[in-house]
């Protein structure tokens, strides 16, 4: 599909796709969520943590990101079906026009061997006209000759 064809939401759902599909995306996710799991494991400096062990709160925001990001990719698969769609449709065009144009160029060509048929059936009948005239003539000068040989 043509990047103009496209609204921005299916320019973003295909990037966001893209991206969230890439090993630096799935190594940057697993190093925050890491991250995220050391800090409220680990007591710093206060006892109380922001998120405490069974993270309550990380497993909404992942639940969260898995839904939104399931969307986007729904969102991303329709738009290249209906792009696969579209180009399926320009080639079926293109395949019914070709072939339009080679059954044109096929009746061309039997016109023109029809046409070089009759000419060399012309041709033929000329050159046996020649022939029987060339015989003729012969005879013609044959007598012609044979009269001055009788003078």
């Amino acid at each position: 599909m043509a990047r103009n064809d496209q609204s921005f939401g299916q320019r973003a759902a295909d990037a966001l796709t893209i991206a969230s599909g890439s090993w630096p995306t799935f190594w940057a996710f697993t190093a925050v969520l890491f991250g995220y799991i050391i800090f409220n494991l680990i007591p710093f400096t206060r006892p109380e943590h922001f998120d405490p062990f069974p993270f309550e709160f990380l497993t909404l925001v992942l639940s969260l990101i898995a839904n939104y990001q399931a969307l986007i990719v729904m969102i991303s698969q329709a738009g290249q079906a209906r792009a696969q769609k579209r180009q399926e449709e320009r080639d079926r065009i293109i395949q019914q026009q070709s072939y339009e144009m080679i059954m044109h160029q096929q009746h061309i060509m039997e016109g023109m061997v029809m046409l070089l048929e009759e000419y060399k059936e012309n041709l033929v009948a000329a050159s046996i006209a020649d022939e029987e005239i060339q015989d003729t003539v012969d005879e013609i000068l044959e007598k012609v000759n044979h009269e001055r040989g009788n003078q």
